[in-house]
């Protein structure tokens, strides 16, 4: 699965995508999600087996009370990100991510722009997608 930043080329930009063929990968990114269902233990996407992080995207993932949403975290790396989301809002993500655990093509918008719900409320956006080309 490749972990990548887009600031910009879209509408849609900036963006913070995740893509792969695999169903596998998908379903190693839903453990890792649901592990903050009962844990305040930070989740570090670019650290799992199955990610190939390009030109040193990083993302975290974590349960706070602050504001929802990306935040850059480091002034050194422009492409280092911490999500934060309240933790039931971690199972709505879940449910985005569980159909792609299964072969088939598509996208999903996880955060930002046009994710369903409050997930939605985020200037930068998460996207994942089965796309080959990794479109949307």
């Amino acid at each position: 699965m490749k972990l990548d930043y887009l600031a910009s080329g879209s509408d849609d930009c900036p963006l913070i995508r995740l893509q792969s063929t695999d169903p596998g990968d998908f379903a190693q990114l839903f453990e890792a999600v649901r592990q903050l269902q009962s844990s305040d233990e930070k989740v570090r996407i670019d650290a799992l087996p199955m990610i190939q992080a390009i030109n040193g995207c990083s993302l975290t993932l974590g349960v706070g009370a602050r504001k929802p949403g990306i935040y850059r975290i480091s002034k050194t790396n422009p492409q280092a990100f911490e999500w934060i989301e309240p933790r039931h809002r971690w199972e709505n993500v879940e449910g985005l991510i569980e159909p792609f655990m299964q072969p088939g093509t598509g996208h999903q918008w996880l955060c930002g722009n046009n994710a369903p719900g409050m997930l939605g409320d985020s200037e930068i956006t998460v996207l994942i997608t089965s796309h080959k080309d990794g479109g949307w």
